[in-house]
């Protein structure tokens, strides 16, 4: 990721800390306990920008009882302070439409949370649509994410929404997001903004409404 963009998420991170200050629903507190662990992965919800409740505090999960979040979790195993932490800071982000960002190592869990999030979200009725952005060469990047229509390129034979448009009234879950190419980054950034896409070898736009999970 270039050095702008991680200044992004950063100058994001702590906005979502002063909102949750300003609204007296700060983080559960580590006095006493111990440090996170690094094999913990962590949620930061991106605060501008999003269509749902204007603060976390009036993001209350009303539209699921104890079971249906029970039951989201079920794969976020622990009792750790680190994973209780995780789950409320899932319970508050979930049912606003921010945007997510999920560090952590390897092999920590970081689709599993993702899953959680839609899970536990009003976006739930319909499919999480995930991508791994190692996956895909950087070739296939666009038409994967943005879809094509005929004739685009060779082997193009038949129109093909993409990943964006696939996630429409759901989910995107962006898995590896700093393999996906800069120009990728910023064509993927412009969608977000202007809520549309372009297929490869088209130039209408399409309405795309998602929420973006990148990990």
């Amino acid at each position: 990721m270039t050095d702008d963009y991680k200044k992004a998420i950063a100058g994001r991170k702590a906005k979502l800390e002063a909102l949750e200050k300003t609204h007296g629903n700060r983080r559960p507190s580590r006095s006493g306990a111990s440090p996170p662990s690094p094999h913990i992965p962590e949620a930061i919800g991106k605060v501008e920008g999003h269509s749902g409740p204007s603060t976390l505090t009036e993001a209350k999960n009303e539209f699921l009882g104890p079971k249906e979040v029970r039951a989201a979790f079920a794969e976020l195993l622990g009792e750790a302070p680190a994973m209780t932490e995780l789950r409320a800071l899932i319970e508050r982000i979930a049912p606003t439409d921010l945007s997510v960002l999920i560090a952590g190592e390897t092999g920590t869990g970081k689709e599993l949370t993702a899953r959680a999030i839609h899970a536990v979200s009003e976006r739930r009725a319909r499919p999480l649509v995930t991508l791994n952005c190692s996956a895909v060469p950087e070739s296939l990047m666009e038409s994967e994410l943005f879809g094509s229509c005929r004739g685009a390129f060779t082997g193009s034979v038949r129109d093909r929404a993409g990943r964006v448009e696939a996630a429409h009234g759901s989910t995107l879950f962006l898995d590896e997001i700093g393999d996906m190419p800069l120009p990728m980054q910023a064509a993927l950034l412009r969608v977000i903004e202007e809520h549309t896409v372009v297929r490869v070898g088209e130039t209408e736009p399409r309405k795309t409404e998602f929420r973006l999970v990148v990990a």
